[in-house]
């Protein structure tokens, strides 16, 4: 694929024109308890302290306390950022500061607080340092100092606002600037007067209100972002699209356009719109941070959000249809990939490189994340007109109208370690809350792993399940997650998609509704109006699902291949499972049930598929009455234990790359960190692989349709021996180590050669071997080099 060649050339100028200072990132960072120390002074713990520990410099009548950082590794000479991590109690304090030995100047430290409260906030200066090695001297002259640490940076400059700032002023500490409309003028562009350059810092007060919309149309570099912060102790300053503004509320409290590398953090964010005389026809929207990329900037990249508290973010009125609602707390929209048909080229245009980490989004009137592409997809090469490579951890959803993360069109994404509370939520007293959403949910998208993710009480019609899988999607794993009471119900995985997973999860009290509410549901849905298309090679195995409550989920399967095993199914309490009697439509494959458990009121019409399973024996749960992941952890003495099924399962085709560098193509643990080898030894039911004696299993799985080779055996010495498939006239190979790094390929091979001679110098070890059809089938198994 071709990139616009202006798009190059500008990217080359940027380089050879940019300081030679910003291409590399300088960063020092020295802990004040490993400085030298001398005179008065202590050493303290707090867990608030960086490394657990800070240093109380002590000033007496005639002893101050000092503190002496050796900074090495200087590269030229010049003005460099010190930032001075401490604490006090709110209220500004002296320090004297001497550089190289120099003579002493008097710097003043900012309000933080106090170690029990809160991290170290920092104060920063500009200091001339030269190439090599350096000393920073601070000395308690004036009072006593608690210093954590420092860091020292490349020269940048911070801009500070507060509300009884002036815009006149030159924006510093003591002279900030005070509206989002001055904020934004200094991130236009350069024609348009912008000047803020990359690690430059926009910091505003805590405490403090700002309406508006900060609108944001520049870019740091990578490894030098432009952030946008608070500073100073107190509640997290507010940034808010909507209020008493003049003309009206905004879309959104903040807006990104074609901007990469920038960091936002440590803000509130809320756009609860009620006056839409701005805009007027766009009074069905809101967004708290709004992201767009276009032609005119191609692929935005590098974005951070961390530590936000996103809001209050409601459209002027709530329309009928669902799908119309787009109000969200932090949306990234994505026009189409540009084509100049004249010359051939293509302006691929995306958001890439997206973290978004430790935020809490609440009360919003539909989806707290939602990334959209609005480009054509094409199935045969998916990277075009996606989105790429999103990672969404560590954040809470609590009450959210609609979904907590919506992916539709995207390329990589890791969701991990979230908690979905109360999403599709809706009450009598605010009307604009959308009241239908699962925890997570994709759309058209390739390699997304969701794993140890929590969703409770979701609620609402169509989907609203813990976590579900739209349409046309391919290689989606949910794992290890945990969900409860979800009103749709656990597992959902609509039409056209392939190679969708649901493994290691625990269900309690999903799926209570009489409008499917199902513990499976698998359909042929691809949209209104559309034909059904049966999704294909999906898995659902070593998940727990256990109800108390007095649901009847049903069981509703219209796919092709289709394979469960090794789940424990469980009711109690009045509680079954497809006591209507399952509804099941399977086509051109094969529905395969095989080594579950059951116990309690579940349809012996679906018993009955099972030729391998456990009926109504002690499930040896350490407490399922808790209600917790931990709970569903068996005893040595469960039924469950040793009583699953070996199997091949679907390799992950991006482990070890990228943002799933920790991912393994295979899961190598249960939901407990327990180790587990599907492949080849026989596991456990269920999410727990404890106790398992690890009996060595044969690793092919006859049951698998649509098949392009099978390996046997998977004790390998010096060449494969592979079954090909009657169909295939030539496929290719890649050998790869569990990494997912390629250790020897060939292609183009004829089906006669069955005979594949492997180089001596591949070690012994576990390899990877996948068979290919020009990139668009693929099969992928393991085995075992021993010479």
């Amino acid at each position: 694929m071709k990139i616009n060649l202006l798009n190059k050339i500008l990217l080359l100028l940027l380089v050879w024109f940019m300081p030679s200072v910003l291409l590399g990132s300088i960063i020092v960072n020295l802990e004040a308890e490993e400085a030298t120390l001398s005179d008065s002074y202590t050493i303290e713990n707090s867990e608030n302290a960086s490394n657990g520990t800070f240093v109380k410099l002590k000033n007496n009548s005639s002893i101050e306390g000092t503190i002496t950082f050796v900074i090495e590794g200087i590269p030229a000479n010049g003005v460099y950022k010190v930032e001075v991590f401490h604490f006090n109690g709110g209220t500004n304090q002296s320090v004297d500061v001497s550089i190289n030995g120099g003579l002493a100047s008097t710097k003043t430290l900012y309000k933080s607080n106090w170690a029990y409260e809160d991290k170290a906030r920092s104060t920063l200066f500009k200091v001339n340092l030269v190439a090599g090695t350096n000393t920073i001297t601070l000395k308690a002259t004036h009072e006593n100092i608690l210093m954590d640490k420092i860091r020292v940076t490349e020269n940048f400059n911070v801009y500070y606002f507060a509300t009884n700032g002036n815009d006149s002023d030159v924006g510093t500490y003591s002279k900030p600037w005070k509206t989002l409309a001055k904020a934004s003028e200094a991130f236009e562009t350069d024609g348009n007067g912008g000047f803020l350059n990359p690690r430059d810092r926009l910091l505003f007060r805590s405490g403090d209100t700002f309406k508006g919309e900060l609108k944001v149309k520049r870019s740091g570099i990578e490894n030098n972002p432009i952030a946008i912060s608070y500073y100073g102790p107190g509640e997290l300053p507010i940034l808010s699209g909507s209020g008493i503004i003049s003309g009206g509320d905004y879309l959104s409290a903040v807006n990104l356009v074609n901007a990469s590398y920038i960091k936002i953090s440590h803000l509130w964010i809320k756009n609860d719109r009620k006056n839409d005389t701005r805009y007027g026809w766009n009074d069905k929207k809101s967004f708290g941070i709004y992201c767009q990329a276009n032609k005119w900037g191609g692929i935005s990249r590098g974005l951070t959000f961390h530590h936000l508290k996103i809001t209050d973010v409601y459209s002027v009125g709530l329309p009928e249809d669902f799908d119309a609602i787009k109000v969200t707390g932090l949306r990234f929209d994505s026009d189409a990939n540009e084509e100049d048909t004249e010359d051939n080229m293509i302006t691929e245009v995306r958001f890439a490189d997206v973290l978004i980490e430790n935020c809490y989004f609440s009360h919003i009137g539909k989806a707290g994340i939602w990334a959209t592409h609005s480009g054509d997809f094409n199935n045969s090469d998916w990277t075009i007109n996606r989105n790429m490579n999103f990672v969404i951890k560590n954040n809470t959803f609590f009450q959210t109208g609609g979904s907590g993360v919506i992916l539709g069109k995207m390329y990589n994404a890791l969701v991990e370690y979230n908690d979905f509370d109360q999403t599709g939520y809706s009450n009598g007293t605010e009307t604009r809350l959308a009241g239908r959403g699962s925890g997570m949910w994709t759309f058209r998208c390739k390699h997304v792993i969701a794993q140890y993710n929590k969703s409770y009480d979701v609620k609402g019609n169509g989907d609203s399940y813990g976590m579900h899988i739209d349409f046309g999607n391919e290689d989606v794993i949910y794992q290890y997650n945990y969900s409860q009471n979800s009103e749709g119900g656990f597992c959902e995985i609509l039409g056209s998609n392939n190679r969708c997973v649901y493994r290691f999860n625990v269900s309690v009290n999903d799926g209570y509704r009489n409008n499917h509410g199902n513990t499976i549901w698998i359909s042929g849905f691809v949209g209104s109006g559309n034909s059904p298309i049966r999704s294909n090679n999906s898995y659902i195995y070593n998940n727990t699902i256990y109800y108390t409550e007095n649901y009847s989920p049903n069981i509703e399967i219209y796919a092709r291949n289709t394979y469960i095993y090794n789940n424990a199914f469980m009711t109690t309490g009045g509680a079954s499972i497809g006591s209507e009697g399952p509804v099941i439509d399977i086509s051109n494959g094969s529905l395969r049930v095989s080594n579950n458990y059951f116990k309690g009121n579940i349809s012996t019409n679906f018993q009955n598929r099972d030729n391998n399973k456990i009926v109504d024996t002690w499930p040896g749960f350490h407490d399922a009455g808790s209600l917790e992941m931990e709970g569903f952890k068996v005893y040595s003495g469960s039924s469950m234990v040793d009583a699953g099924k070996s199997f091949y399962q679907p390799a992950f085709p991006m482990a070890g790359q990228g943002i799933f560098s920790s991912i393994s193509a295979y899961p190598e643990e249960d939901a407990f960190g327990n180790w587990i080898d599907i492949e080849n030894q026989a596991p456990n039911i269920g999410v727990d692989n404890n106790h398992s004696s690890n009996l060595i299993t044969s690793v092919f799985d006859n049951e698998i349709n649509d098949y392009l080779f099978k390996l046997s055996p998977t004790l390998v010495q010096n060449s494969l021996t592979i079954e090909v498939n009657n169909e295939l006239a030539f496929y290719d190979i890649v050998v790869l180590d569990l990494k997912g790094n390629i250790i020897y390929q060939l292609k183009n091979l004829s089906s006669s050669e069955t005979k594949i001679n492997l180089p001596p110098g591949i070690k012994n070890g576990m390899y990877l071997l996948q068979v290919s059809i020009s990139s668009k089938k693929i099969q992928t198994s393991r085995f075992v080099l021993y010479r």
